[in-house]
């Protein structure tokens, strides 16, 4: 998905927008109170949809436009805001539209003029679920819609609810309620460490697999009977050449399955076959009497014997290589975010580590000590937050729409100055929405380009 244009009318009663997104990065920039928040909360009303972000901004109408993966045709969403009722309308690529109409419920008790307002879960709950089963809300959460990362550090994504995760949801709202007198960031830094411990017992299994197909395709290939093996028409010197680049491809290999101990055995059998293919080279069948050459014809002999061997060999390389390539991609996301992060915690001597579990932890350059990411500064438990999620959200190649409400939080002006460009080299074909006020991210003269004011509205 990319996004193109956001427009909104009569936003809190007086603001108007129409903002085109750039396919890269693209940041809302503004005074304080311009909106850049209510429009990031709108649009992940009209993408996630959340009927919370739809009925509690005011406006008159409200629309998002966006190509997919799949087509380069424009598709639409709409909510427009009637008083009492909203209505949701969503065209698709073949400009077919689903829509419907949705009364507007308060969700918010009013306590005295002291205190503050609050939201009435069960009540919230109950207007959600019927929300939820509105057709053009499950074909919207088809869609391969952006994650939104607002300033609780909380993901926001669509997903398509059934009744039983319904009441799991319910359970879990109210359990936020008493997260919500915690520190949040804390909050969010759990749902991180989740995230980890999630994917370890997922690749876990995942890798088990990949580990029984290889050892079933080099077991069959070891035990598959070699036909048709012609000696003739071959170039011993071009064969010769071959077999360093061979050799040097299964000694990477090897290297990369941690069976170090049989370099040297392979080490040994190739200076063999060397020695065999360079007496084929340079030798005569024939001696000078015309008699059958015995130094040639052993070579021969051996050449015959090895060359299946060596042949099967190439085979085992090749699943060998196909192996490694999977084990890594299941470690990709971990990688990405480790390489990542420690560009940035280098400068104050630390580097993260994640270990078999999943657990981060913090180690403190030359010392023993390894810390817990709870231990973190504020601005250092931001980053890990912020740059977890970008490493993880690039397995979901469909959606690639990243958008974070004030990336700049807690983190260090030299931090800040190195963020985007961090963010573009993990994850450079995700488009990012920003919404900053932070000089140091927008300090790159080419970046004045790619801001949207939204102190100049309408």
């Amino acid at each position: 998905m990319r996004l193109k244009q956001f427009i909104g009318k009569n936003i809190r009663g007086y603001m108007n927008f129409d903002i085109s997104f750039r396919d890269s990065v693209t940041f809302l920039i503004g005074i304080n109170g311009s909106g850049k928040t209510t429009v990031l909360k709108l649009l992940a009303g009209l993408l996630t949809p959340s009927y919370l972000d739809l009925s509690q901004i005011e406006f008159s109408e409200i629309s998002v436009s966006f190509t997919s993966k799949d087509s380069d045709s424009v598709e639409s969403i709409y909510c427009y805001n009637y008083g009492q009722k909203i209505k949701l309308k969503y065209i698709d690529s073949k400009r077919k539209v689903f829509e419907k109409e949705f009364p507007l419920i308060s969700v918010i008790s009013m306590r005295s003029r002291y205190e503050q307002n609050f939201i009435d879960i069960d009540k919230l709950d109950r207007i959600n679920s019927d929300f939820d089963d509105l057709d053009v809300v499950q074909k919207i959460r088809e869609l391969k819609t952006p994650l939104f990362l607002g300033l609780n550090r909380r993901i926001i994504e669509n997903s398509n609810l059934n009744s039983v995760e319904r009441r799991f949801l319910s359970s879990r709202r109210r359990l936020q309620q008493i997260e919500s007198m915690s520190d949040s960031v804390d909050n969010a830094l759990s749902d991180i460490q989740e995230i980890f411990y999630t994917h370890i017992r997922r690749t876990a299994q995942s890798q088990f697999q990949l580990s029984d197909l290889f050892r079933k395709q080099v077991f069959e290939e070891s035990f598959k009977l070699k036909k048709n093996i012609t000696i003739s028409n071959i170039d011993y010197k071009e064969e010769l050449e071959n077999l360093k680049s061979r050799q040097n491809y299964l000694n990477s290999i090897i290297q990369s399955l941690e069976v170090k101990d049989l370099l040297k055995q392979f080490s040994e059998y190739f200076i063999e076959i060397q020695k065999v293919l360079q007496i084929l080279s340079d030798t005569s069948a024939l001696q000078e009497d015309k008699t059958p050459n015995p130094a040639y014809y052993n070579a021969l002999l051996e050449w015959m014997i090895n060359r299946s061997q060596l042949d099967k060999i190439d085979k085992i390389i090749k699943y060998a290589d196909d192996y490694i390539n999977n084990i890594q991609n299941l470690k990709a996301p971990i990688n990405r975010f480790v390489d990542s992060i420690n560009l940035f915690f280098k400068e104050g001597h630390k580097e993260i580590e994640v270990d078999d579990r999943g657990e981060i932890k913090i180690k403190i350059n030359n010392t023993t000590k390894n810390n817990s990411i709870f231990d973190l500064s504020s601005g250092e438990k931001q980053l890990v937050i912020l740059l977890a999620h970008i490493a993880f959200y690039k397995r979901n190649k469909d959606a690639s729409v990243f958008v974070i409400d004030e990336p700049e939080l807690s983190l260090h002006i030299s931090w800040q100055e190195i963020f985007v460009d961090a963010l573009l080299k993990a994850s450079p074909n995700t488009q990012f929405i920003l919404a900053t006020h932070a000089p140091a991210i927008l300090a790159k003269n080419e970046r004045r380009e790619w801001c949207v004011d939204l102190s100049k509205r309408n």
